[in-house]
């Protein structure tokens, strides 16, 4: 996909993963890999039981995006099971979808192998790609 292979690009990411959770009303639901680019681990799971730092984008409508800085730190790193193991940063960012169905939730997922390296000039980049990728889901 364009925006992801854009995201690698232009900011220290290294791995992009789009996650989808199509039930949003189910609270036991499965968010899932939707698409894949840069370095991505061999076994990734086909889906990711409900996660506390996902969840945070399924019922608040237009959520901010989430920065981690650090994932060793963080006791929910065990929750980015689809990242490679030596990532060391995360930004999470909502896809606002425009129009189409309205019961699924879209996240973009980047890592870093290097924590800190993501400055607020690259998650304005992000802010203003994943706009753009909602006007693609209808």
């Amino acid at each position: 996909m364009w925006a992801l292979d854009s995201a690698l690009k232009a900011t220290p990411a290294r791995t992009a993963v789009l996650m989808v959770r199509d039930d949003v009303s189910d609270k036991s639901g499965i968010w899932r890999p939707a698409a894949l680019a840069g370095v991505v681990p061999e076994d990734i799971p086909p889906g990711v039981q409900s996660t506390p730092i996902l969840d945070r984008f399924l019922y608040r409508s237009g959520s901010q995006e989430s920065y981690l800085p650090t994932l060793q730190a963080l006791p929910g790193r065990v929750e980015f099971e689809y990242l490679p193991p030596n990532a060391q940063e995360a930004l999470l960012l909502p896809v606002t979808m425009n129009g189409g169905e309205r019961n699924s939730r879209i996240v973009l997922v980047l890592g870093s192998d290097t924590a800190k390296s993501c400055t607020p000039r690259d998650i304005a980049w992000c802010q203003v790609l994943v706009s753009r990728m909602g006007t693609f889901f209808n």
